[in-house]
């Protein structure tokens, strides 16, 4: 190993990467994880994070029923985003909960998008019940 390291380092940029480094970044990026998420990780709360990203709304685990018709209103003219929501997952996350929560938001994207987008539902009412259902509106 001692002949072979200098041999290959013109070639290849080696790093010294110890497990040290790798708990930093973990606890640097748990420490944005908790600020943005407020502690909460029940489905509610992050759908509610999740939906306010997708409409590139500033993230909050809860929303008042002004913001969300906000919100809904947004879906509507502007369209959802299912890339930002998985951007902030891969940033933010803990390693060990980003592939489940991209299967939550990609399993829930075409029904939150279907709800939100129903034009038959001039008044917002169903789509409001359905936050009120799967997020936190208070």
């Amino acid at each position: 190993m001692n002949r072979l390291i200098p041999e290959l380092e013109p070639l290849y940029y080696l790093r010294d990467f110890g497990p040290e480094d790798a708990s930093q970044f973990d606890a640097a990026v748990s420490a944005d994880w908790q600020k943005i998420t407020g502690g909460k990780i029940d489905d509610n709360s992050l759908l509610t994070i999740f939906l306010c990203l997708a409409t590139d709304t500033p993230p909050k685990a809860a929303l008042s029923k002004v913001a969300a018709r906000n919100v809904i209103r947004k879906v509507r003219a502007d369209g959802l985003q299912r890339q930002p929501v998985l951007v902030f997952i891969r940033a933010f996350a803990p390693y060990q909960l980003q592939q489940d929560l991209e299967a939550l938001w990609d399993e829930l994207f075409p029904e939150v998008e279907s709800a939100l987008s129903d034009p038959s539902d001039t008044a917002l009412d169903r789509a409001l019940a359905f936050l009120k259902e799967n997020c936190v509106v208070r």
